[in-house]
């Protein structure tokens, strides 16, 4: 048996990695149904991403790669990928040890271990609220007695799982509502020594409030990690993380965006742009609030400046061109998507929508084309759209 670590911002889970053990959650379907769709819908990002899930229930790992690249590859946003790209490592490290140890190559797990966090933070980037239940489903526990912790050169052993730890793992069942309970139990056992519950409660209980739509009391608890962070910053200098910190105050900001307070979002959002220019997704959830006022020019101006973070990502192309045809700019939404399509001509998405804005631009025969190159394409989970643009390319000369 085999244990490996992932520390996110205010906890570290154990992962546990069994040789006889997949994927320990149900799947979508049938392992074969599920494979065999992402074979005929080849096009389709979800498709391929189940078909990663199905692969993983048989430990073939380099199939869930080379599945969840192709959903990615696909859908540059697809946050779910991203999440599973992060734990794969985890979830192989037997198989991984036995490569480094047959090729002597002392990087290849740290370099496995590097690339999955880079994903994890990709991921609860474009969706703070990502589905967490895929950490269950591979054997991840907030607190594994036995297992080796190391902190900097210094190694610990957990010996003891706590209430909060056991109400973790609640959480990452999915079990949100019976864990946002036990949460609340935790801390009126806590009594007085409430200000001695860890990171990971507060943590933990912020996000299975917002998942049951309790965004104010989510708020209370992410502004209580905040505070903390920020004071052991203060005490000591050589303690500051203003990664992590920023992290919590993105979550804040993007709960503050789902509760519907957007002038506290927007400062918010603003803030996390000091600390970090290159946090795209300030930008794009700016966006998205300024549409819902219909500021369709301030809007376009904030999706551009996500693109300039993020040049050659597909879906911010597709949003700034939907953002534009609202604002009745169809010649600069297709310029938009004339790129995008070049570079991403497997979303079916990207010719859809420029055959639209052809169409509005009286360029007839270049939009039945791009809705000839839709129809080839589309998966099947786009029928409706499909049978729309086959009655228009029925009605146009």
């Amino acid at each position: 048996m085999v244990r490996a670590l992932l520390c996110g911002a205010t906890v570290c889970l154990a992962l546990t990695a069994c040789a006889s053990s997949g994927l320990k959650m149900e799947l979508p379907g049938e392992y074969e149904e599920l494979v065999a769709t992402a074979q005929a819908d080849s096009n389709d990002a979800v498709a391929h991403y189940n078909a990663a899930l199905a692969h993983w229930s048989k430990r073939d790992w380099e199939a869930v790669e080379r599945e969840l690249r192709e959903a990615i590859a696909i859908e540059p946003q697809y946050a779910d990928a991203y999440f599973a790209l992060a734990f794969l490592p985890h979830a192989q490290l037997e198989e991984l040890i036995d490569r480094e140890r047959e090729t002597g190559d002392p990087t290849l797990i740290s370099g496995k271990m590097a690339d999955a966090e880079l994903a994890y933070r990709r991921a609860v980037m474009i969706d703070p609220l990502v589905n967490r239940r895929l950490i269950a489903g591979i054997g991840g526990k907030a607190c594994v007695p036995g297992t080796v912790i190391w902190v900097g050169n210094n190694a610990h052993i957990i010996g003891y799982c706590s209430e909060t730890d056991r109400t973790i793992d609640v959480f990452l069942e999915g079990k949100y509502q019976e864990a946002y309970d036990r949460f609340n139990e935790v801390q009126r056992e806590a009594g007085e020594r409430n200000a001695r519950l860890p990171d990971a409660f507060y943590w933990y209980r912020g996000l299975a409030s917002a998942y049951l739509g309790r965004y104010g009391e989510s708020l209370n608890d992410l502004s209580a990690l905040l505070v903390r962070a920020e004071r052991r910053e203060q005490v000591d200098s050589t303690m500051f993380e203003p990664l992590a910190t920023n992290e919590l105050r993105y979550s804040m900001a993007y709960v503050e965006y789902l509760s519907g307070q957007y002038p506290r979002a927007a400062q918010l959002f603003n803030e996390v742009l000091e600390y970090d220019l290159g946090l795209y997704m300030a930008h794009v959830w700016r966006a998205e609030m300024l549409e819902r006022t219909r500021s369709w020019y301030d809007a376009a101006y904030e999706r551009r400046k996500a693109l300039e973070l993020d040049p050659e990502n597909t879906s911010l192309m597709r949003d700034l061109a939907i953002t534009l045809w609202r604002s009745q700019r169809a010649e600069e939404a297709a310029e938009v998507l004339f790129e995008a399509v070049e570079l991403n001509p497997r979303d079916p998405w990207l010719s859809y929508y420029l055959g639209h804005a052809l169409d509005r631009l009286d360029r007839p025969d270049e939009a039945r084309e791009q809705w000839q190159r839709f129809v080839a394409i589309a998966p099947s989970g786009m029928a409706e759209e499909v049978a729309e643009v086959r009655a228009r390319l029925g009605a146009t000369p």
